[in-house]
């Protein structure tokens, strides 16, 4: 018998739940899921868990280390711009791969304003507007939360994974949606509907489920201010990027075949 193969997942994102459960199948596989924690229930992973940071590249290198990890897999949010840069940096001590899934592209009839920054979108809605903010986690960010409130002469409707703690947010979020996706288009629609919307502030994170709300906005004919992915940092040569959790379970099956002794396994 050999020892497993240890795969540390960078977690957080429906990939790399898909991920876990592909590879939570394989017995010579021994899979930990990592997430940041900022998810107070979080969903089953069907692997070994582990919650919180490691303290910048230093503390991701000596974690990897000190568990013999194997396989490095980034499957974090587009947006989770710190843990990138992080796994980028010990791609030379680990072996290293990613997991991204495709940006959304403007379809006939959506109505989108690119925007490079939260900071530029905000600065760029109109006066007097109403919208519709689902943005995740993300006024867990108190420069998040800052910039919304720099605009006292608009509403927000904020929609989040976890709920919202009471005197953090600024006085022009009218209201607060605590729930979890998917959404369906027609859940969207009605959304917007009845939160009196008139544009939508989204960041581009991709994925099919969450598509719903744009194509929700373009049945409205409503704008979407889209916040444009940050740039990834620099791979090392041989870092493989794939654009599916599925994709990627096929080459882990043959980066073990090549870790596991030939007559083993």
């Amino acid at each position: 018998m050999h020892d497993p193969i240890r795969v540390l997942v960078l977690a957080g994102t429906l990939e790399a739940r898909r991920l876990c459960g592909l590879l939570s199948e394989r017995c010579e596989l021994e899979v930990t899921a990592s997430l940041k924690g900022c998810t107070t229930r979080p969903t089953d992973y069907r692997t070994k868990m582990r919650t919180g940071g490691f303290g910048g590249p230093e503390g991701l290198l000596s974690y990897l280390t000190d568990n013999k990890v194997d396989l490095l897999v980034d499957a974090t949010h587009p947006f989770a711009g710190g843990m990138a840069r992080n796994s980028a940096a010990v791609a030379s001590r680990v072996q290293l791969i990613r997991v991204r899934r495709p940006a959304w592209i403007p379809e006939q009839g959506d109505r989108w304003n690119s925007y490079p920054s939260l900071e530029s979108a905000v600065r760029s809605l109109p006066k007097g507007a109403r919208v519709l903010a689902p943005l995740g986690s993300g006024l867990a960010n108190r420069k998040h939360a800052a910039l919304l409130g720099s605009r006292p002469d608009i509403l927000f409707v904020l929609r989040t994974v976890e709920p919202v703690t009471p005197g953090s947010i600024p006085d022009n979020i009218d209201r607060v949606i605590v729930d979890r996706p998917p959404f369906s288009r027609q859940s969207e629609i009605k959304t917007l509907r009845e939160t009196g919307a008139t544009c939508v502030l989204a960041r581009n994170s991709g994925g099919v489920s969450g598509r719903t709300k744009l194509d929700a906005a373009a049945t409205l004919k409503l704008p979407v201010f889209m916040i444009e992915r940050p740039r990834e940092s620099e791979l090392p040569k041989g870092v493989r990027v794939f654009s599916s959790a599925s994709e990627a379970a096929v080459w882990i099956r043959e980066f073990v075949k090549g870790q596991i002794p030939q007559g083993q396994g």
